[in-house]
């Protein structure tokens, strides 16, 4: 009998070896071949298989500790699918003899062409995950990435199922997948959470699978990447973090923030009803339908041009009815690839209280400029009245004396100009902005009033080591223009054009009369940094200019003047360039008054020379 049965065995197209181990302490020494049959020798030698590779390797050192060898013993068989190499899967069956002998039988379950389920050497090195599977779901190739991921070993990969590898929820996930894609036979996208057997590390893959076919289009298996999402899904919480964030701060604060393109909102907050008394729904159709709610719109500062690439701020004042408010506005740019504006947020703030508060504080200051300036010009004025008085007594004494006391007496009298000049143009300016300031249009040749104030300023330029030079191309023109107002803005600008000139400078005045009538009063001195100019016409916009220091004056002198143009109904422009010089030019419009006669003389009396020793006051020879 047992003769009969070994020649079964040795018939066998099953693979059958005996073998024996020897341990120390449990660790595997060797492996003694004891017998084997013919497709044993068979199988052996065409696919350079031994014993130790019919072992899985993780099994191969150690005896015992749930071993396969221990599995034997208990079971008496113990079955399990190896894959050996190159696409090459058996089935084992392992029983356990006495004295460390154990029998193993074993068969070729299947076998694949070379690269007919393989990666490719690029896609084994790649960065993502990479594995192909058979029909039946059994893993056949993965790549480095994917090996590393699972904490395995290539060969305790291959071979295996989905449940072999991941957690039940998510081979679940997978093996629907690949069901999924077999069936719909065509490339398919996925995007789950995977939880990975590497402790509790979760993985978030963006999964790509399609089938592996034949070329008779017979499906042998699947293929897929995993890309590591989990940087995208990362960001995507913080963004909706971020959203509910702000939709509590944006549902929290008085002001309007609003999210819009070019033709509608995209958001408004909750607020918006509460400021403006309606409600924004329209909004997210047309935006100019916000437009039509107010009877006025005045934009006060700022800009509205939607494709500004700059951060945009204005401010408005909307009215209809009993509702006035003032609105200020802040926009970001949002720019596309193409770097034009896509969308715009913004916040929009009612600042009517503030505007209000500023206009009385405004109301005050003004107000106590007004009253401290005429409280100081009466004083002023008796102290010039005294110098006066004391000059005359002082031409009765001698020479020698004259010329101390004189020394004295100008030094006082200059001063008190200078304070004068203060006092006037604080005053001058709190009666303009009220609307209160004198305003005497008369027709008259406005060459020859330019021209007679540079005649009676030239001994004083000349006693600044300067030259005055007066040109024009018409003899004579008459226009209509305050005189009074227009001879205080020549003097200003004289005056600071013998301030801020050089020594030896020249200052050249030319009036020319094509359009309109244009007045150029330039020096060769200084000059105004480009980045200051925007501000030498603003209230007490003095610039400052460490090349000039020893001519100071009150910074309103400027804002004066160009209220003055203004008034005349004309304007003021700059043209300067440091080190070179300045040139300011006033334009003034070619009219006469209709119902006045022109003035054909006007006297340089004492009050005249008076005013250009006011405005001369903080020039000092």
């Amino acid at each position: 009998m047992e003769e009969i049965y070994r020649e079964i065995i040795e018939d066998s197209q099953d693979a059958y070896v005996c073998f024996e181990v020897e341990n120390t302490h449990g660790i595997l020494d060797e492996i003694k071949i004891i017998d084997m049959n013919k497709s044993y020798n068979k199988l052996s030698e065409q696919y350079e298989i031994n014993v130790l590779d019919l072992l899985p390797s993780e099994y191969r050192l150690i005896i015992g500790s749930n071993t396969v060898f221990d599995k034997s013993n208990l079971n008496k068989k113990y079955s399990y699918e190896h894959y050996i190499k190159n696409e090459l899967f058996i089935n084992v069956d392992l029983y356990n003899g006495e004295n460390n002998r154990f029998h193993l039988k074993f068969k070729i379950l299947r076998t694949f062409n070379t690269g007919e389920l393989r990666l490719s050497d690029i896609i084994r090195i790649a960065p993502f995950f990479a594995w192909m599977k058979d029909k039946d779901g059994k893993y056949v190739d993965v790549n480095n990435k994917f090996a590393e991921a699972v904490n395995l070993e290539y060969k305790q990969i291959i071979g295996k199922c989905n449940y072999d590898i991941w957690a039940k929820d998510t081979a679940d996930v997978f093996i629907q997948e690949d069901q999924n894609v077999i069936k719909a036979q065509k490339k398919c996208d996925f995007e789950n959470q995977v939880k990975l057997l590497v402790g509790d590390k979760i993985q978030y893959l963006q999964k790509v699978k399609w089938p592996i076919t034949d070329v008779n289009g017979e499906i042998k298996g699947t293929i897929g990447i995993g890309l590591d999402v989990n940087e995208k899904i990362q960001l995507k919480d913080d963004i909706k973090k971020n959203e509910q964030f702000f939709q509590e701060i944006s549902n929290n604060i008085d002001d309007v923030i609003i999210i819009r393109n070019k033709e509608k909102a995209l958001y408004v907050s909750n607020s918006f009803e509460k400021i403006f008394g309606f409600n924004p729904e329209s909004l997210y159709e047309d935006i100019t339908l916000w437009h039509e709610e107010w009877e006025n719109i005045d934009l006060i500062d700022g800009s509205r041009d939607y494709n500004n690439l700059e951060v945009t701020s204005n401010i408005v004042r909307v009215r209809s009815g009993k509702f006035d408010k003032w609105i200020q506005s802040k926009f970001v740019p949002v720019l596309g690839g193409n770097g034009k504006v896509i969308k715009k947020i913004g916040i929009i703030s009612d600042i009517t209280s503030r505007k209000e508060l500023e206009e009385k504080l405004e109301s005050l200051r003004m107000d106590f400029f007004a009253n401290v300036s005429h409280e100081i010009r009466t004083p002023v004025t008796l102290i010039l009245s005294c110098i006066q008085l004391l000059s005359a007594r002082i031409d009765m004494l001698k020479s020698e004396e004259k010329e101390y006391f004189y020394k004295y007496t100008h030094i006082m009298k200059q001063n008190s100009y200078r304070l004068l000049k203060l006092v006037n143009n604080l005053i001058d300016t709190t009666k303009i902005d009220s609307g209160n300031f004198s305003y005497n249009p008369q027709n008259y040749d406005i060459i020859s009033f330019v021209e007679n104030i540079c005649m009676s300023v030239s001994q004083f330029v000349n006693m600044n080591n300067m030259s005055i030079v007066f040109d024009t191309d018409e003899e004579e023109k008459i226009i209509s223009f305050d005189l009074d107002n227009m001879e205080r803005i020549i003097l200003n600008l004289l005056s600071n054009a013998i301030k801020y000139n050089k020594a030896n400078g020249n200052i050249e005045v030319n009036i020319s009369c094509k359009e309109n009538v244009k007045i150029s009063i330039k020096d060769n001195g200084i000059g105004i940094p480009k980045s200051k100019q925007s501000r030498v016409f603003e209230r007490f916009g003095q610039v400052k200019n460490k090349m000039k220091t020893e001519h100071e004056g009150s910074g309103i002198g400027l804002f004066l003047v160009k209220s003055l143009v203004e008034l005349n109904g004309g304007e003021i422009l700059l043209n300067s360039e440091l080190s070179k010089g300045s040139e300011f030019v006033v334009i003034l419009p070619d009219r006469v008054e209709e119902d006045e006669v022109a003035v054909t003389n006007i006297n340089i009396d004492e009050s005249k020379i008076d005013r250009m020793n006011i405005e001369f006051s903080d020039i000092y020879v």
